[in-house]
């Protein structure tokens, strides 16, 4: 399996970027050579948007089964500098993201913290893909609290309701994968990387411990699908993540503060971490100080996420 990294500028583009500075800032700060890179990134930073169709129950004002567009932004690597058929990330958001009703725009023209995450990722020759579940895009017409409450709660609910929940997320997520694989000719779709935050880390997961085609590793972001504990249904994730320590088969790196502000980090150790840790081809890494959303920063997984790849690479 071969992927392709960038080499030492990359690394040095990123911790330039780390910084959340504004584009000027940010030129003033590199080399002319650097300075021409980022340019050039943020130039041609566009997005291709894929759609698909799943069944929607109607939410809370019920109305029976129909059927709903949904839609993904993927982003292409340089193809000056990187040859087609490109591997695929495929990163999955969590349970509170990109609700906007023109979530698309602000998702790729608006946030620089997206470019930045995004760079990272293109930069080493990665398509990079960002699935959009119902509720969370503006082809469905569904109001995210409707859409994220019935069918993907936000809340504790019940054990039927994360169950549901979580096979909506994943029915979603296979949708607008596979309809990326029929519409792109330049996507490797035997080099799929599951990534994702948050409820996107547990999704990614558990696809994997499905054997989704072409699922090569995960990188987990703070993975686990509600705040615990809960009154009802609160083994759902604990019990899930026992599950992934023995059916996920795949490398896999996961990436915790510290300080997540969901519980301390001994409660993450047990319901979480410890199973992580079971599985054969597994990394554990908690980030001193980190909170829920600082996983994701660039500065804390660019290094030991690039060093998994590298592994993956040999393989």
């Amino acid at each position: 399996m071969r992927f392709i990294f960038a080499g030492p500028y990359l690394f040095a583009l990123v911790c330039t970027y780390i910084a959340f500075a504004p584009a000027t800032a940010i030129a003033q700060q590199l080399t002319p050579e650097l300075r021409a890179l980022a340019a050039k990134e943020d130039a041609r930073y566009q997005n291709h948007i894929i759609t698909a169709e799943v069944d929607w129950d109607g939410g809370f004002m019920g109305g029976g089964k129909q059927k709903v567009a949904i839609e993904g932004v993927l982003i292409l690597p340089d193809p000056e500098r990187f040859k087609a058929p490109y591997p695929l990330a495929v990163f999955s958001h969590g349970s509170q993201a990109y609700r906007s009703p023109s979530t698309v725009q602000k998702f790729d023209a608006d946030s620089r913290g997206h470019r930045i995450f995004s760079h990272a990722w293109t930069l080493q020759g990665y398509a990079l893909f960002f699935p959009l579940r119902k509720g969370f895009t503006r082809k469905d017409g569904i109001s995210a609290t409707t859409s994220v409450n019935r069918t993907e709660p936000i809340n504790c609910g019940n054990r039927t309701s994360q169950e549901e929940g979580l096979i909506s997320a994943k029915t979603d997520v296979r949708a607008l994968v596979s309809a990326l694989g029929r519409t792109r000719q330049d996507i490797d779709m035997t080099k799929v990387l599951l990534i994702g935050h948050s409820r996107g880390g547990f999704i990614s997961l558990s696809l994997a411990a499905d054997e989704m085609p072409g699922a090569v590793g995960v990188v987990n972001y703070s993975g686990g699908w509600h705040w615990e504990p809960c009154p009802e249904g609160s083994s759902f994730s604990s019990d899930y993540f026992k599950v992934f320590s023995e059916k996920v088969k795949v490398p896999v790196v996961s990436l915790y503060g510290d300080k997540e502000e969901e519980h301390p980090i001994h409660v993450i150790e047990e319901t979480r971490l410890a199973a992580l840790r079971k599985i054969k081809d597994s990394r554990v890494i908690v980030i001193p100080g980190g909170n829920h959303s600082q996983s994701t920063w660039v500065v804390n997984w660019f290094i030991p996420v690039r060093g998994f790849l590298e592994d993956l690479n040999k393989r």
